[in-house]
């Protein structure tokens, strides 16, 4: 399974599409922004429907997302009020699927600092709570990752070479 691939949470009637986290965070930059939006707008309309599913509110227009961030950017305060508001809708899913929330502070200071580094950053969050429901999630944790064969092995006082114990092969 791959970023890119689609499935549907348990009781959800929408299917949610798996992102990458550094193509949405690139998207966004390389588009000045409009990949953002989108980005802001199809997460909205996927949290709504996975809250739905779960008899949780998690946001009921993504219109009124899309608005807050495209127009009230003009003033300000409702493109932030949206910003933080997904964050926290994130943060709601991530406890419904069991997953530890992500930290909101790091969220603010990546908004404030390089847009597309927060939707990077929110997308990775996301994708935890999609692997949670069984989501088709690239395995990228790298203490999960198996040892390299050929490698040392000092785990319970074993050394690299074979011990004499161990049987030989045959015809070797």
């Amino acid at each position: 399974m791959a970023y890119g691939d689609v499935f549907t949470p348990a009781g959800s009637a929408e299917p949610v599409k798996i992102r990458g986290p550094v193509w949405a965070g690139l998207w966004s930059f390389f588009t000045i922004g409009i990949y953002g939006v989108y980005w802001m707008y199809v997460t909205a309309k996927h949290l709504r429907d996975y809250g739905n599913a779960k008899g949780r509110d998690l946001g009921q227009s993504p219109g009124m997302t899309l608005l807050a961030i495209t127009l009230g950017s003009l003033i300000i305060v409702p493109a932030v009020v949206a910003i933080y508001r997904q964050a926290k809708r994130i943060q709601q899913a991530q406890q419904m699927a069991g997953v530890a929330p992500l930290n909101g502070w790091l969220a603010l200071v990546l908004y404030l600092v390089l847009w597309p580094a927060m939707v990077s950053y929110e997308q990775s969050e996301l994708n935890k709570a999609w692997a949670a429901e069984g989501g088709p999630v690239p395995n990228t944790d790298l203490k999960a990752a198996p040892p390299l064969p050929g490698g040392p092995m000092q785990q319970h006082g074993q050394s690299s070479e074979m011990s004499s114990s161990s049987p030989e092969r045959p015809g070797v």
